[in-house]
C-alpha cells in the first residue's frame, strides 16, 4: 500500500448449479429438475462438495455425483457416473465466476437418459429454490 490507500478487498465468490434429468426413451422426451444449489468458493471446499442421486421419481434410479474442489481461487467440478467414472470435468476460475456467463452442458447417464447441468458464478448466493427448475425445457 505504497499509495496510503486501503487494501483492495477480494469479493466473496459463489458457484451456483442446476441439474436437470432427461429421458429420450419416449417420442416426447421428458426433462425434470433434479437438484441445484449454491456453494461458497473456498470455504472449506476440498472434496465432495455436492451431489445427487436421480432416484425412482427421477429417471428410475440413474444416479450421479458431483464433486467440487477449491483450486487457485476457483472451483474444479467433476461429474461422476453411478459407478464413479468421471463423465465431465470443468474448472471455473474467478474470471468466469465474476463474468455473469452460464456454462451449460449435457452428459449421458444411460443410453436413454442424460443430465443437463448449468453452472454460473457471482459475488452472492443468488440461487433461489423457489425459482428452481425455471430453465427446464
Amino acid at each position: 500500500m505504497a499509495d496510503g490507500g486501503s487494501p483492495s478487498r477480494v469479493p466473496s465468490l459463489y458457484l451456483m448449479e442446476e441439474d436437470y434429468w432427461g429421458d429420450t426413451a419416449s417420442d416426447a422426451g421428458t426433462e425434470m429438475f433434479a437438484g441445484g444449489g449454491c456453494s461458497s468458493v473456498g470455504s472449506g471446499m476440498n472434496g465432495a462438495g455436492g451431489g445427487g442421486i436421480a432416484g425412482p421419481s427421477i429417471g428410475g434410479g440413474a444416479g450421479y455425483s458431483i464433486e467440487e474442489f477449491f483450486v487457485d481461487g476457483g472451483v474444479f467440478v467433476v461429474v461422476n457416473a453411478p459407478v464413479g467414472e468421471p463423465l465431465a470435468q470443468r474448472l471455473y476460475k474467478p474470471d468466469f465466476l465474476l463474468s455473469g456467463r452460464v456454462d451449460e452442458f449435457t452428459v449421458r447417464l444411460t443410453p436413454t437418459s442424460y443430465l443437463r447441468l448449468r453452472f454460473w458464478g457471482g459475488t452472492s448466493c443468488n440461487y433461489d429454490m423457489a425459482d428452481a427448475g425455471a430453465a427446464a425445457r
